[in-house]
Order: structure tokens, then sequence, then C-alpha cells
């Protein structure tokens, strides 16, 4: 193991350093990981100076970059894992001690992937921006009136779908964006009158 130690929460670390980029700093750590739960928290609370909190230990991947395969994984890790990533970015001397700069390296986690959106409403919020959710909303009530209580709509992921009941066809789609939404539209010529 590269280091261990705790945290200023009290929580139990595993610190591994690599100094180039390695495909397998990961698993490694997942390792000596499993080695620290095996070990058990009492073990360490029994040499360490530092007051060990009884959670969940974490780990920390020090390189001077990551491979896209490491940030992947990183997402899936159980949320109970808290993994961070952190670049070398640059070392250097002052009066005799030596540094090293790290930045974080943002990784998205498995809840900040987006999900399927299946409400209606949620169509609607996945539009930030005010007024063009303004916009949307407008037109979804335009679209049901067109020919009212024969129009319905079905929700995709992503999409709101207009079918007309009597016909059985699919008129329109629309998309939302995130500052904007689209209209897929196959209209009947009587609507315009």
């Amino acid at each position: 193991m590269d280091l261990d130690g705790v945290d200023a929460q009290g929580t139990l670390t595993v610190v591994e350093l690599k100094i180039k980029e390695d495909p397998g700093q990961l698993i490694q750590a997942l390792g000596y990981f499993d080695y620290l739960l095996e070990r058990g928290m009492s073990f360490f609370k029994n040499y360490s100076q530092e007051k060990i909190e009884d959670k969940m230990p974490r780990m920390i991947l020090i390189a001077p970059s990551f491979d896209e395969r490491t940030k992947i994984a990183v997402k899936y890790i159980s949320e109970d894992i808290q993994v961070t990533l952190k670049q070398i970015c640059f070392s250097y001397e002052l009066n005799g001690k030596k540094y090293v700069k790290l930045i974080d390296v943002e990784t998205r986690r498995r809840t900040e992937i987006e999900r399927p959106l299946t409400q209606l409403h949620d169509l609607a919020n996945y539009i930030t921006n005010d007024d063009v959710r303004k916009v949307w909303d407008e037109t979804v009530k335009i679209i049901e009136e067109l020919d009212q209580g024969n129009i319905r709509h079905t929700l995709v992921p992503y999409r709101i779908n207009f079918i007309h009941k009597s016909k059985g066809l699919k008129f329109a789609e629309l998309y939302p964006r995130r500052n904007y939404f689209l209209i897929d539209w196959k209209a009947d010529p009587e609507w315009g009158k």
C-alpha cells in the first residue's frame, strides 16, 4: 500500500500514488481497500494516534493523468465508497522544501447520470430556460386542443408523442433540450382552417 491514513473527518483513507498513468491503479487501490476492510477498523484504531470514525474508508488516486476506463469505473463504484482522483499538475521547491500541486479530476457519479424522463412535468422540467419552458407548455396545450378528445400523448424517454385516436397515427413529437425544444410535425390539412 502506498499510503494509508486518516483524513480531517476521521475517515480511514487509502492513497494510491503513480508516477505515470496506470490503467490498473484503481484495481490496485481496491485490493488495498479490501485489505483494510478485512483487517477491521478496530485493528487500525488500536495503532493510530488519530481518531478513526466508524465509517467506510475512502480512496484517493494520485497520478499525472487518468485513462478513460479508470474515470468510467469510478462512476460505478458503490456510493458507499468515496473515490477521489487527484492529478499531479507540477512540483516545485521552495525554501528547501519540495511541494506537489494537485488538482481534483471531475468524474461523474452514478447519481448524476441522466435518467430517462417518464412524466410530462419531468420533460418540461428538463428544460432549464424558464421562457422556453413556458413556450413548451403552451405548445403542448395547443397540440392537445387541435382536435379535443381525439388526441392522446405517450411518453417515451426524452420525448412526447402525440397520436390522433381516430386515425391511430402519430402526428407530432416534442423533444426537450436544456435551452430549446424540437418539434417533428405531420399536420392534418384541416387543422389549418
